[in-house]
């Protein structure tokens, strides 16, 4: 796992909180807990607090550990939203210096104001911490959603273009482009896409001219990746299918076109620029199953398809964000 937290603004001093840009601030936690205790937070006690976002590749993990009256203690949740993990750590702090806010399922508690709640959140929170070292026990908030709307295997559509370079599939190493269309689904990503390498003259010793070597292909890959949310990377399978062509210039008639199949292994990593964007690289070896050889008049062999290497570098869009 991999905590991708930049330094929150206007940090408060009695809470350590970071999380991304997009992520509320240690100020908007001190403010829900005013809201939760009616007033504001003490500033004449030895509370610290200590927080831990983490994103699991599907989920935020967050940690709270309070110092308070010479107790301390350490509560966890896992939530879909970093405005979730907020409210549990206010919600905490909260508990903290008022106990009796837990106090049977409708406590009355103050809302938050509609800006600060997300859509469809429900009237107040409902995450319920575990009690404090030496606190009685109480009864316990309904229990947060075990899932999002939709779920955690909300289908993330995305499009993705990239400048590739293969070896071995063609006599000399080419460079390409592609386009692929897929999604994400949790961890596991898929694609399915075109390729394409333009002529590539070689000149073989046999041959008197220049020979000209394209391909045109399909591609289906599908990839599982870890860490996350701003760096993910992983394994990688796809299976390539196309036509190679080959043109001998100054030569009548259209050439030679031999179907290729092949099974590539590898691994993809994303880094994320934006909500909606990322650049990506992929980086594989290729295992052909059809290795067809192109001959000269002569019976010569000018190239046969062996093993080979596949690399891209690429944009990927996402339709809806990541």
């Amino acid at each position: 796992m991999l905590s991708t937290l930049s330094a929150s603004a206007a940090p408060t001093a009695w809470l350590e909180w970071q999380a991304p840009p997009e992520c509320p601030t240690a100020s908007d936690i001190e403010r829900r807990v005013s809201q939760w205790l009616g007033g504001p937070v003490p500033t004449d006690t030895d509370m610290a607090v200590r927080t831990a976002l983490v994103w699991n590749g599907e989920r935020w993990e967050v940690t709270v550990e309070i110092a308070f009256g010479g107790q301390k203690g350490t509560r966890q949740v896992t939530v879909r939203d970093c405005q979730e993990a907020a409210d549990f750590v206010a919600i905490a702090v909260a508990l903290a210096l008022d106990p009796s806010l837990a106090e049977g399922e409708d406590a009355a508690v103050p809302d938050a104001p509609e800006q600060d709640r997300p859509l469809d959140a429900p009237e107040r929170p409902n995450l319920a911490p575990a009690p404090m070292p030496g606190e009685a026990p109480r009864a316990r908030a309904p229990a947060a959603r075990s899932a999002a709307p939709g779920g955690q295997s909300r289908f993330r559509p995305h499009l993705s273009v990239s400048v590739e370079g293969a070896a071995g599939t063609l006599p000399d190493p080419a460079l390409g482009v592609g386009i692929a269309a897929g999604g994400d689904v949790g961890r596991l990503t898929f694609s399915l896409g075109a390729r394409w390498f333009p002529p590539n003259s070689t000149t073989p010793e046999q041959a008197a001219a220049p020979i000209d070597f394209s391909l045109l292909g399909a591609r289906a890959g599908a990839a599982y990746l870890f860490l996350g949310p701003a760096v993910r990377i992983g394994p990688s399978l796809a299976v390539d299918a196309g036509a190679i062509r080959a043109q001998q210039l100054r030569s009548p008639g259209g050439g030679v076109v031999e179907p290729w199949v092949s099974l590539a292994a590898g691994a993809v990593g994303l880094a994320r620029l934006g909500d909606y964007v990322s650049v990506f690289s992929e980086l594989e070896l290729e295992v052909p199953i059809t290795r067809p050889s192109f001959v000269l008049s002569d019976e010569s062999v000018v190239h046969r398809v062996d093993f080979g290497a596949r690399a891209a570098l690429g944009l990927r869009f996402f339709f809806f964000g990541q």
